[in-house]
């Protein structure tokens, strides 16, 4: 459900494309709100990370921190689902408008090789 490489995609990629094509007037606000978003998400990663390298460490203790960890998961799925769902209807749609075919292309490309996606055919196609 998450990738680890959202945030960098976001705003190593696509922000700066939107900063260098659309206005100000509308990049701006998805901006700030992106980065709010993506550090509400990084606090609450953390949160669950803490309580699961806890149990990981000490797994006699699942009673005990079964609740925290149910409640943080829920929390950060449901965040991350308001957060996927605002950029497909709020940023991803400037991100079209405004930023040039080539361009997100090319953001394409990155985003890939920072996955290390094999874009070729699969072996038995080229045969």
């Amino acid at each position: 459900y998450w990738n680890p490489l959202h945030e960098v995609d976001e705003e190593q990629s696509v922000m700066p494309a939107l900063q260098a094509y659309g206005p100000r007037a509308v990049v701006d606000p998805l901006l700030r709100r992106t980065v709010v978003e993506h550090q509400a998400l990084d606090e609450l990663r953390d949160s669950v990370g803490r309580v699961w390298s806890e149990l990981a460490e000490e797994p006699r203790r699942l009673a005990e921190l079964r609740d925290p960890l149910r409640s943080l998961t829920r929390s950060l799925t449901r965040t991350l689902a308001v957060h996927f769902a605002w950029e497909e209807q709020a940023v991803f749609p400037e991100v079209t408008r405004f930023v040039p075919p080539e361009v997100q292309a090319r953001i394409l490309r990155v985003m890939r090789a920072r996955r290390a996606v094999d874009t070729a055919e699969p072996r038995a196609a080229r045969a």
